[in-house]
């Protein structure tokens, strides 16, 4: 029986170290202190969490193994050093990790392997109302996302990246000016796209910053600047822009509720 024991417990092990079993075996985390999204940057936070993974008979157990870790993410999307916790029972975890410069962006538990593993956060302080995690990452998809459709002319994946239950605005200064009431209105958007993306209006480079989630609005604020080339600006030469925005967080998928985007050089 010993013996048998020990092999499961390493089976389950595998499969959560090989990666890919991970999301199929249902792992994920809770926490179980209090992280702040507003924690001043260099604060030290004691974070508590556990780890459970499906019984097999519609209930979770817990899960213990070494190498676990929680790791604050930038607001600029990077991952700061993990912080190893210690088991201080049978998957319940204790560690002390550091607020990055400029604050906290999201936060992952993790297990480390030859390719970390991250879990998922039941309990996430960036999660938005039907569960969507609210945080850099979705910025960052987001705006990889515009990226990719805009300059493509992929219609259909813009069209599904602004949200249509809370869409506000998208508005723009020179060139492809659009401003109020058009800005507000969602139905003439991908007409707007067409006709910039004719004009081989592009988005050449990005760089941004998740200036923080709104609770009770469901809303993922974010800044960016970047480059940019059109035909019907300044004879196609590349020039610099900046943009602001927000990310509905309301629903099952973060969309696109605001962007504004205006030439600065």
């Amino acid at each position: 029986m010993r013996v048998a024991l020990v092999s499961a417990v390493a089976a389950v092990l595998a499969l959560v170290v090989a990666g890919a079993a991970a999301p199929k075996e249902g792992a994920r985390a809770r926490l179980l202190t209090a992280v702040s999204r507003d924690a001043p940057p260099g604060t030290k936070v004691r974070i508590e969490w556990s780890v459970t993974i499906p019984d097999g008979h519609g209930g979770r157990q817990p899960f213990g193994a070494g190498g676990m870790f929680v790791q604050f993410l930038t607001k600029t999307g990077a991952a700061t050093e993990p912080a190893f916790g210690t088991e201080v029972q049978t998957g319940r975890y204790v560690a002390t990790a550091t607020v990055p410069p400029g604050g906290v962006g999201g936060i992952r538990p993790g297990l480390r392997g030859t390719t970390d593993i991250y879990f998922p956060i039941e309990n996430d302080p960036f999660r938005g109302k039907l569960g969507v995690v609210c945080d850099v990452r979705a910025v960052s998809g987001a705006l990889h996302w515009f990226k990719g459709a805009f300059n493509t002319g992929d219609m259909p994946g813009l069209q599904a990246l602004f949200s249509r239950t809370r869409f506000a605005w998208f508005s723009s200064t020179s060139p492809g000016l659009r401003i109020d009431p058009a800005a507000r209105n969602r139905a003439t958007l991908i007409a707007y796209f067409r006709a910039r993306h004719r004009l081989h209006d592009r988005v050449l480079s990005f760089t941004f910053r998740f200036n923080g989630f709104e609770p009770g609005r469901w809303l993922g604020h974010f800044s960016l600047t970047g480059t940019r080339r059109a035909d019907d600006f300044r004879g196609g030469e590349v020039f610099r822009f900046a943009a602001k925005g927000a990310l509905d967080c309301a629903g099952q998928h973060a969309r696109i509720a605001a962007l504004s985007i205006s030439t600065t050089g």
